[in-house]
């Protein structure tokens, strides 16, 4: 007796052309999506730090010492306190003319 076979059909190997090239395109835009998203979480979480640094900067000395900040936080507080401090003074000052800088 003689048995007849029959063939599936083949499955296909290769997509066509265009298919490829647009989810190349999706794949390059997805990528480039990501890279934008991650760069603006990293920007934002450095906007972050700053302004954390720089709110904690203002604190008085007292304070940040209560707190048990490091040592490297207090001297920066410290010197903006004197930074502050001197710009307040050459604008009282500014108009005696002690500090007014066009007559050096």
């Amino acid at each position: 007796m003689q048995t007849i076979r029959t063939f599936h059909r083949p499955i296909p190997l290769f997509r066509p052309a265009p298919l490829r090239w647009l989810e190349a395109a999706a794949d390059t835009l997805h990528a480039a999506w990501a890279r934008a998203l991650h760069a603006r979480r990293q920007r934002a979480e450095q906007r972050r730090a700053v302004w954390d640094l720089d709110t904690a900067s203002s604190l008085s000395d007292s304070t940040l010492r209560d707190i048990g900040a490091p040592d490297w936080l207090r001297v920066e507080a410290a010197v903006r306190r004197g930074a502050d401090h001197v710009s307040v003074v050459e604008w009282r000052m500014g108009s005696s003319g002690l500090f007014d800088r066009s007559t050096y």
